[in-house]
Formats: C-alpha cells, sequence, structure tokens
C-alpha cells in the first residue's frame, strides 16, 4: 500500500501506480521526488540546529537557574542560621526520635551543655522531669504544642532552672518529623514575683503591726510592743528601739526583741554620731550596711557578745524631729534589700505616730490631774484648819474629785475644820446640795468638822424654796468669818 503522499504526487503526474510510467512523465516524478528529499533534509538540519541551539541555551539557563537557587537557598539558611543564633532564648531543634540535633548558644549557656555533648541525645530525658516526658511527647507526636509558664529544666552541675518552654511539633503531609523546644529563664521574674509577694504579705503584717501599737498609749508599752511584733513578724534577728535625750545627747535603748536581746546591758546608750545608730539619730537619713565590715560609720561596743554582720538604722521623726532610731542586726551578711528598707520606712512611721499618740496621751493626762486638783484645791489655812474653795459647776465627775481630793487632805493634815467654800459656785440645786451633805458626812467621819461659806443670797433664797436640807450645816456669810469660826472651834477642843 503507497504512502498517501506519494499516492498524491503520483495523482499530480497522471500515473497510474499499476501501469507503467510515461517515458515523458516520468523524469519530472523523479526530480521532483529528489527536490522533496532536498526540502526534507534542509528541514531536518534546520530542526536539529534549531533543537541544539535550544538545548545549549536550555542547558544555560538550568544552571543559572540551579545556580541561583543554590546562592538563594545559601542566603536563606545562612540568614535562618544568624537568627537562631542570635536569639536571646534557648532553641533546640529535635529528631523525630527526640533527640537533639541543633540547638543555639543561648541554649548552650542556658542549659550548661556545648552542642557536641548534647547532640543525638535524647534531650528531654535529661532536662524534664522523667514524668513529664512521655505524655509530652505523645502530645508532640500527635502534632499538638505543648507549652508550660512556669517550668524546671535540670542542667549540668545538678542545677535547676525556672524557665518558660514550649515545644511546638513539625508536621509534613500529616507526619511528624521532630519537633523545635524554645526556653526562656524566668529565674528574674520569678525573683521578682516572688518580691512582690514578699512586699505585700509585709504590708499586710505591717498593717496588723499599725493596728495593734496604736491602740496601746503608754510610751514604754508603745516601744516593747513595736520591737517584739516586728521581730516577730518579720523573723528579724535582732530589733531595738532607741529614744533620744536631746539634753545629754544620747540614744536610750528603751526596747528589743530577738536573738541579741540578753547581749546588750540593760541600761545600753550610744552617743549622737556614735555608731550607724548615733549617725542616724544624729544625722534623720536610713543607712542600710549588709556589709559592716566594709561600713566605716560602723561600731560594736561588744565585739565578743554581738556578732552583727548587716546593720539597718531608720530614723523615727515626728513633724521632722528626730524622735528615735529603728534598728535590726543580722549575723548574715547581704541580710536586707530594698523591700525591708521600704517596709521598715514604713513601719517607722507607724511607730512615730504610735510615740507621739502616746506622748500626748501622757501631756493629756498630766494635764487633766492638774485641772482635776485645780478643780478641788485643799489649802492649810492654819494647823488643822483646811479650806476647799470651789469655783464653777459641780458634776458628777467633779463631785467625786471634790470628795477624794478632802478627805485625802484631811487625812494628810489631821484637820479638825473643813471650810467649804462656794462663793464660785454659780448655783446649787438638790444634786449640789446633796453632794455637799455627803461630802461633810465623810468629812465627819474622819473627825474633822464642816463649815460652809460664801452662799450669796440668791442662793440662799433658792435653797430655802426648794427646800434642801442645807439647813442643818453650820453656814457663815464669807470666807473670813468661816477662817474665824475655825478658830473658835479649835480653841474650844483645847
Amino acid at each position: 500500500m503507497l504512502h498517501r503522499l506519494l499516492e498524491r504526487q503520483l495523482n499530480k503526474f497522471e500515473l497510474d501506480p499499476a501501469t507503467p510510467a510515461d517515458a515523458a512523465k516520468w523524469p519530472r516524478f523523479l526530480e521532483q521526488i529528489s527536490q522533496a528529499y532536498t526540502e526534507s533534509e534542509q528541514d531536518r538540519y534546520l530542526l536539529e540546529r534549531s533543537l541544539t541551539i535550544s538545548s545549549a541555551e536550555m542547558q544555560e539557563l538550568y544552571e543559572k537557574l540551579h545556580q541561583a537557587s543554590e546562592t538563594r537557598l545559601a542566603q536563606e539558611r545562612d540568614k535562618l542560621e544568624a537568627i537562631i543564633q542570635s536569639v536571646g532564648d534557648g532553641l533546640c531543634v529535635l529528631d523525630p526520635d527526640e533527640n537533639l540535633s541543633l540547638m543555639n548558644p543561648a541554649a548552650e549557656r542556658l542549659l550548661g551543655w556545648p552542642l557536641d555533648e548534647l547532640q543525638g541525645q535524647p534531650v528531654l530525658q535529661w532536662i524534664l522531669p522523667p514524668v513529664l516526658v512521655e505524655p509530652l511527647c505523645d502530645l508532640i507526636h500527635a502534632g499538638q504544642a505543648y507549652r508550660d509558664e512556669d517550668g524546671r529544666f535540670s542542667c549540668q552541675g545538678k542545677r535547676t532552672l525556672a524557665v518558660s518552654y514550649v515545644v511546638n511539633p513539625m508536621m509534613h503531609d500529616g507526619r511528624y518529623w521532630g519537633a523545635v523546644l524554645v526556653f526562656r529563664d524566668i529565674a528574674e521574674r520569678k525573683k521578682a514575683q516572688e518580691s512582690l509577694e514578699r512586699r505585700a504579705a509585709q504590708l499586710a503584717l505591717l498593717n496588723d503591726i499599725g493596728e495593734k501599737i496604736a491602740a496601746v498609749l503608754d510610751l514604754d508599752s508603745v516601744l516593747d510592743r513595736a520591737a517584739t511584733l516586728t521581730q516577730e513578724t518579720f523573723g528579724y534577728h535582732h530589733v531595738a528601739l532607741f529614744t533620744l535625750d536631746p539634753e545629754r545627747r544620747e540614744l536610750i535603748m528603751r526596747a528589743r526583741a530577738g536573738a541579741f536581746t540578753d547581749l546588750f546591758p540593760t541600761d545600753h546608750r550610744l552617743r549622737l554620731g556614735q555608731g550607724l545608730v548615733g549617725w542616724v539619730g544624729q544625722q534623720g537619713v536610713t543607712v542600710l550596711a549588709n556589709d559592716v565590715q566594709a561600713e566605716p560609720r560602723y561600731v560594736n561596743l561588744y565585739p565578743n557578745r554581738v556578732p552583727t554582720r548587716a546593720e539597718m538604722s531608720l530614723p523615727i521623726l515626728v513633724a521632722g524631729t528626730i524622735v528615735g532610731v529603728l534598728d535590726i542586726q543580722s549575723p548574715q551578711p547581704q541580710a536586707f534589700d530594698e523591700t525591708d528598707l521600704l517596709v521598715m520606712g514604713m513601719l517607722a512611721n507607724q511607730i512615730a505616730v504610735a510615740i507621739e499618740n502616746a506622748r500626748l496621751f501622757e501631756q493629756a493626762q498630766r494635764l487633766t490631774a492638774t485641772v482635776g486638783e485645780l478643780s478641788a484645791p485643799v489649802i492649810q489655812v492654819w494647823d488643822q484648819v483646811l479650806v476647799l474653795p470651789l469655783v464653777g459647776g459641780i458634776d458628777e465627775t467633779r463631785s467625786k474629785r471634790i470628795m477624794e481630793t478632802l478627805l485625802e487632805g484631811i487625812t494628810q493634815h489631821q484637820a479638825q475644820v473643813v471650810i467649804l467654800d462656794v462663793t464660785g459656785v454659780p448655783v446649787i440645786d438638790s444634786w449640789v446640795a446633796d453632794h455637799l451633805l455627803h461630802t461633810t458626812r465623810a468629812a465627819a467621819l474622819l473627825g474633822a468638822q464642816c463649815v460652809l461659806t460664801g452662799i450669796s443670797p440668791e442662793i440662799a433664797q433658792s435653797i430655802v424654796s426648794l427646800g434642801l436640807p442645807l439647813t442643818k450645816l453650820t453656814t457663815l456669810p464669807n470666807l473670813q468669818a468661816g477662817i474665824q469660826h475655825a478658830l473658835t472651834l479649835l480653841r474650844r477642843t483645847k
């Protein structure tokens, strides 16, 4: 069977395949066939040439693309490695069996092991508590991340590192092929958190101490209670409270608590400027010496008895005036920190308030006593003769004071006659009259006779109209007449 292209050529030259060719047509047919082959060879040459050129170009292009790709990959790899190396957090890359394949310098520094020592090792088993390893691995194999904000890693040298960490699985087409562990040292954060919690607890305790010492009004009791509560509440080794004697320019230890209590003499005193306590008492400025051996102002008067290594002294100020010093000591260096300074500074202020309250209370008591004495003054005008001049209104409290003062005076002076002068009493009603009668009866039981003087005409009319029982008393118009009457009575008894 002839090829269709050959059939087309035969038809073109009117040749029949079954009939021999005409001699005139056959050469032309062969010439056409030859030309076709020639054109075919040219086409084939051009195609092969084109393919050769295209192949070379494609190879060159491939090589350029490959080189560019390798360069790009190297750049990205270098960039990624630089990022990993510079990350401040620890970073570990784990293979599918959780063996370490890579870790950054931060991880080496935090864990304490170099990469070549841990590489290929089951690092999670090295650093995590055994109870966590299996459930963590199950979780990341299932494609879930594991996170712990308050974890602890075991490090080289049996150290324990407080960390926050996360383990993220690496998955491809749903298959697990490793994990990345990223962890951060949170020791400083935990230390700060613990410091805040400690400060909050101290402030709560401080408030409790403040309430307890504020309820005490006796100065010695205030100081003793403050020293004892401070030592017991905060666990300090030694707490002492000094008050200032401005005339002698000395600080006197008025209260103490803790392990050093029996090591100081009972009359322990420091001059202003002597030692840390004396310096604070003089300057009014807080001093913290966590190593007293390096503190030039430190003085130990009893080095064989008091083993102080750290000391904190704070002024107690009332309205800007130094009234004392709060002193805290420890046999351990570096025993105090800024939190102690803050809290004890606040305590010193509360102690200052308590001291001022005790001082005001004592002053008020003295004033009350003075007013009481002035409200019922007993005056000896003659041997065995007393005068009790009364001025102002008489209430229940003052009436008791009058009776107590009068009876004490009778006993003290062995009085025979007592003159109650009511010139300064504006009103005598039934209650005042009853009180005066009780007072005279009590005086009579001690052997003294009472005379009432100084009743004004208005009060006399009031006594009569009210039917008050004062008419039974010996009454005279004024104090002079009363004294004359008293002297007459004394002469009669003699």
